[in-house]
């Protein structure tokens, strides 16, 4: 294969956060568009199932909120709004933490890409085989990234960007997911401003997809794809070695 985007190791690492990875990255997802289409619809599936059944049980607490913001005391309707809020969060955050495994998926079909293999629709489900450690750090991540929310956004997506590269690290080094989280975070903090910028802008694209409704199962992929594209330049040869993709996977403890 000649020297490009997806040629094999080895490569010269690069140790910065290229913004070129969201082009390249949409040429993997656009030329493989099988397999990411499907680990798209899934991810969506399963966070809409969560988050559906979390509207479903915190209706009458939504009901109210909406009944108390027509009430003249200001007090009243902002104390029925926490509380819905504070009853449906969970299954916001639980909703990421399902939809996890797809995200493993989509890591895992990138760095095949990478590394000149060939995927088959089967990859898009891969993640499943690891269901109890992807939800793990879906559901640490979601925990991080709604608290970040509360506090106006901007830590949200800080940890975003510091935990980006948990799930790359996982399928190439085979750690588990606490000290994938913290080998990520430890790795990206040195590059904080960017890592952080990187995901802002992934999510802005993510969340653009939403808009053009079938879009969201190309842009979502994104998320995910340009983090592991990333990872792959930061270490694409010397230490630490990634270990062949598709290896078999560590026992599912944590």
């Amino acid at each position: 294969m000649q020297p490009g985007p997806y040629s094999n190791y080895p490569r010269p690492p690069i140790q910065e956060i290229n913004f070129a990875v969201i082009s390249e990255g949409w040429k993997v997802v656009t030329k493989n568009i099988g397999p990411f289409a499907l680990a798209g619809v899934l991810m969506v599936l399963a966070y809409l199932a969560v988050t559906g059944l979390g509207f479903l049980l915190t209706m009458p607490l939504f009901a109210a909120a909406n009944a108390a913001s027509d009430s003249a005391d200001p007090f009243a309707s902002l104390s029925a709004q926490l509380v819905w809020q504070g009853a449906f969060t969970p299954f916001s955050i639980l909703s990421m933490a399902v939809a996890a495994p797809f995200a493993m998926s989509i890591t895992h079909m990138t760095l095949k890409v990478a590394s000149g293999q060939a995927l088959e629709l089967g990859d898009a489900v891969y993640g499943t085989q690891r269901f109890g450690q992807a939800f793990v750090v879906g559901l640490i991540v979601g925990i991080g990234v709604t608290i970040g929310s509360i506090c106006c956004y901007i830590p949200a997506f800080i940890v975003g960007g510091l935990t980006m590269f948990t799930y790359p690290i996982m399928l190439t080094r085979n750690l588990k997911p606490f000290e994938a989280l913290r080998e990520s975070w430890a790795l990206l903090t040195r590059h904080l401003l960017m890592a952080t910028l990187l995901y802002l802008v992934l999510s802005i694209l993510s969340g653009l997809g939403i808009c053009l409704c079938v879009g969201i199962v190309l842009t979502l992929p994104l998320l995910y794809v340009c983090p592991a594209l990333v990872y792959r330049d930061f270490y694409a040869t010397g230490q630490p070695d990634p270990a062949p993709v598709g290896a078999p996977s560590p026992a599912a403890d944590f």
